[in-house]
């Protein structure tokens, strides 16, 4: 009797160590109650469980196998699925345990990112403009089939972090009320035109620099950013301590070269995205034209970290404002940088111009709408077929000159209308490089053909080139001409 009361006994203690070697399921971030999934795409899901533990993910009809690694992580993929507004559960099954996913849509999902512009919320949008809740039914916008998951309160990690408590809810006032006035109109935009669900992750903070944003591997694949990506890697392998009586909430450690991407962005992935809508640059503003560099270091490691090569990548070009820049151009010369970018790596990135849309004493305008109505026309006449949506404001060509006139070529448009005196903001100039405001414009077809009683034979040109300007030409399809130049070398 007592041989057998010890053999219980060690029984009993063998199975609760035994226990132990089935750790908890633990899911990636996003896998969660009322996750939207993208549609038409391999769909990742993926956590730790014990080592060498087999994971089954059934969803939808799908039943899929995997076995976790050494280090206790999984990954499985669903095939892709076409979209659904039914809310269906997806299960997640290990050795001892089965986890219940609920009320999981499948449709488009958007990641929002970006500084103060994109984290500006809708309830202040609304109460500078009372027509907005208006125009977007807002008091009435619950909409089970848009769906949000929020990243914050915003936060940093000198090193890669797995997890950030994120949920998924779906719209309601209240969860609207306080979400970014930029990602709610884009998506509702979105839901509108395609009638499916739409998901969007927001994740921004007010005054941060691109570099913050930007994972090691995005800036080990921009060689014009080696030294950066030294610092960075260095600082990741051997993380410094915070000053004696430093708090971590100062906006300086926000700035380090990734430290957002590891705690705001790295959770994410890999889920399955359609692409981001980008609204930053005040931060950068004195990069200039080396901003183009940044954006291709973002960009690059985004791509790698959701495994999305074709990322759609749409960015919204900072709005006018009195910077107090010495030659009062440095918005300018920021806002040829993105347009270079959204060209470079076209059709899966684009740029929405702002040039008629600032508060020149506010470097937050508040109106967020025709931000998101441009970024939105661009998904959906690149992205979802609706070519009849203008999505591109017009582009300069080519400038030729006759005589005493300089006859400027565009793409992306018609035809030209100005609001104002389409003069305004034009200047033109001969091989001196004077320049003199132009006193003659004439619109045909897809061309400007501009004079100036002070300038004999122009060669050079520049439109809305300052800080403080208000864009007043459009195409057809009513979207702005944005600032350029053409000052060809001798």
């Amino acid at each position: 009797m007592l041989f057998c009361k010890k053999a219980v006994a060690a029984l009993l203690l063998t199975i609760a160590f035994a226990g132990d070697v089935f750790a908890e399921i633990k899911l990636g971030t996003l896998i969660c109650d009322y996750m939207v999934l993208q549609r038409d795409m391999k769909v990742p899901v993926w956590g730790k469980a014990a080592p060498g533990e087999k994971i089954t993910v059934e969803f939808g009809g799908q039943k899929v196998e995997t076995v976790t690694g050494k280090d206790g992580r999984f990954l499985a993929e669903l095939a892709p699925m076409p979209a659904s507004c039914e809310n269906r559960d997806m299960t997640i099954s290990g050795a001892k345990e089965r986890l219940t996913v609920k009320n999981v849509l499948v449709g488009e999902v958007w990641l929002g990112g970006g500084q103060s512009n994109m984290e500006i919320q809708l309830k202040t949008c609304v109460r500078r403009f009372p027509e907005a809740e208006r125009d977007m039914s807002y008091k009435n916008c619950a909409n089970d089939l848009l769906r949000i998951a929020k990243v914050y309160p915003p936060d940093w990690s000198e090193t890669p972090c797995d997890d950030f408590p994120v949920k998924w809810a779906a719209i309601t006032p209240d969860i609207a009320w306080n979400m970014s006035a930029t990602a709610y109109y884009f998506a509702t935009e979105l839901q509108k035109e395609l009638k499916i669900p739409v998901g969007l992750i927001q994740s921004c903070r007010s005054g941060t620099c691109i570099e913050a944003w930007t994972s090691l591997e995005g800036f080990s694949m921009e060689p014009r950013l080696k030294k950066t990506y030294a610092k960075a890697k260095a600082r990741q392998a051997n993380p410094p301590a915070l000053p004696a009586g430093a708090n971590r909430k100062d906006n300086q450690y926000f700035q380090l070269p990734t430290v957002l991407y590891n705690r705001m962005i790295h959770p994410l992935a890999p889920y399955a995205l359609k692409g981001v809508i980008w609204y930053h640059g005040c931060n950068n503003l004195s990069n200039g034209a080396k901003y183009f560099q940044r954006l291709e270091a973002l960009y690059a490691g985004w791509k790698k970290a959701f495994r999305n090569p074709e990322l759609r990548f749409y960015l919204a070009q900072l709005a006018p404002f009195n910077y107090f820049d010495p030659n009062g151009t440095a918005l300018p010369v920021f806002w040829e940088t993105q347009e270079r970018f959204s060209r470079a790596h076209a059709p899966f990135t684009g740029h929405a111009v702002l040039i008629d849309v600032g508060e020149l004493d506010d470097i937050h305008p508040k109106d967020k709408r025709p931000v998101a109505k441009r970024l939105a026309a661009l998904a959906l006449n690149r992205d979802y077929g609706r070519k009849d949506i203008t999505c591109d404001s017009p582009v300069f060509r080519k400038a030729v000159n006759d005589g005493n006139k300089l006859i400027l070529e565009f793409d992306a448009v018609k035809e030209f209308k100005a609001v104002g005196a389409a003069e305004k903001w034009f200047v033109i100039a001969a091989a001196s490089g004077v320049f003199y405001k132009a006193t003659g414009v004439e619109f045909k077809g897809n061309k400007i053909i501009l004079t100036s009683k002070f300038v004999k034979k122009p060669t050079q040109v520049r439109y809305g080139w300052l800080n403080a300007v208000t864009g007043n030409i459009y195409n057809e399809g009513g979207l702005p001409l944005g600032a350029f130049r053409y000052e060809p070398a001798e």
